[in-house]
Formats: structure tokens, C-alpha cells, sequence
């Protein structure tokens, strides 16, 4: 696939390319979010990395060293290692979650501070088990997320599902 980030303008009915990630070295591209400052973050999939780009597409920082891996500990941007990156969301709190694969857990990057932290999952697949500690919560194949728009919930308990 093309390796290139097109800005939309759906009331000019205009596309123009934004920044071409291949050019500044994005081994592949996932998908792209705005944050409240004004940036735009993108993930590579395989390539273990998160892209900040300022708005006209220029490179702003990038997390994760390129090499799959995985930490519990917190960590400085430069030094995050992520394995296959599915997802990423802006939260309420500014900062930025990534669905973090193939390590089964939902990392924190606080934007503020530049590090990278674990907020869900213990980095092993295992059943999704209802009502655990997030950080002792497992995760199959297949889940998604949703940052929880109340800040202070974080790292406390896994909600349970209410029966359908």
C-alpha cells in the first residue's frame, strides 16, 4: 500500500498529500489522529513506532525505537518499544493511548512528561477476564479500546460487561 497521508477537505471536495511517511522513513502507516495542541499522530503497524507531526506535516518527535519489544516500566519516548501497534486514541487527559498489540495491553504516552507507560494488560495473551486490575487485565485477539473519559479511572478495575 501507499505509505502517504492525505489532509481531506470535504468543503473544498479537495485531497492533498499531507506528509509522505515513506519519504520520512515510517516503515508502513496505521492510522492518524488530531490532539488538542494541534499535532497529528500516526502509528506504523510493524514498525514499532508513534509520529508526532505538526500540521504541516514536519516531524515533531517519534516514539519507540523501531524494534518490537515490550516494558513494563515507564519510559522515555525514544525509548519505547511497542509490537504491532492496532490503534491509537487521543484521551481526554491530552495524552495519547496505543493499542499495543502483539503485547496485549494499552500503553499511555504522556504527551507533558515524554514517556511512554503501561496502563492495561500484562503483556501475554490470556482470557478477557471482567473486573480485574487493569495492569492484571489479559487481552485475546481482536479487542479494541476506548479511553475512559474520566482520568482518574485509570489503572483501578476493568468494568464488567453488563449481560445483553
Amino acid at each position: 500500500g501507499t505509505n502517504e497521508i492525505y489532509r481531506v477537505r470535504p468543503d473544498q471536495a479537495a485531497a492533498e498529500l499531507f506528509a509522505d511517511t515513506g519519504r520520512l522513513g515510517f516503515r508502513d502507516i496505521g492510522n492518524c489522529v488530531y490532539d488538542d495542541q494541534g499535532s497529528v499522530w500516526a502509528h506504523e503497524i510493524e514498525g514499532c513506532r508513534v509520529w508526532q507531526l505538526n500540521l504541516t506535516g514536519r516531524p515533531l518527535c517519534v516514539l519507540g525505537s523501531g524494534e518490537p519489544g515490550f516494558q513494563r516500566a515507564t519510559v522515555p519516548f525514544e525509548a519505547a518499544r511497542f509490537h504491532w501497534i492496532y490503534d491509537l486514541r487521543p484521551g481526554p487527559d491530552g495524552d495519547l493511548y496505543v493499542l499495543d498489540s502483539r503485547n496485549y495491553c494499552v500503553r499511555r504516552s504522556e504527551v507533558g512528561r515524554g514517556v511512554v507507560s503501561l496502563v492495561a494488560g500484562t503483556g501475554a495473551p490470556g482470557p478477557a477476564l471482567d473486573g480485574l486490575p487493569a495492569l492484571e487485565a489479559t487481552f485475546g485477539k481482536g479487542c479494541a479500546f476506548v479511553p475512559e473519559y474520566r482520568p482518574a479511572a485509570l489503572n483501578t478495575r476493568v468494568p464488567e460487561r453488563t449481560p445483553q
